[in-house]
């Protein structure tokens, strides 16, 4: 667990999050998802991350930068950046799609 999750700024996230409707769409794959479920039920809410914390482009605690994830999309994202850093990989190159020209 990392710093971030420790710190009770992370618990107020997740209860403002939950705050913001029973009923919420993970926001990276739709699932709907639960305020009053807990893990390890697979529609408990977690703080998932618009902007990767792990940049340090933004403030982690910041509600723009956070919504409603389900555990699934927002641990498998966690651990896809943790093995890409063991791996020495530094971050994802960006390419120009064809269609924008």
């Amino acid at each position: 667990m990392s710093a971030v999750h420790k710190d009770p700024r992370h618990a107020r996230a997740l209860a403002e999050v939950r705050s913001r409707g029973e009923v919420q769409p993970c926001w990276s794959c739709g699932k709907e998802l639960l305020a009053s479920a807990r893990k390890p039920d697979p529609k408990a809410i977690t703080v998932g991350h618009y902007v990767d914390v792990d940049l340090g482009l933004t403030d982690p605690y910041d509600p723009a930068n956070y919504g409603p994830q389900c555990a699934s999309c927002n641990y498998s994202g966690g651990a896809h950046r943790t093995n890409a850093k063991r791996r020495g990989e530094t971050g994802r190159e960006l390419t120009t799609s064809p269609d924008w020209t």
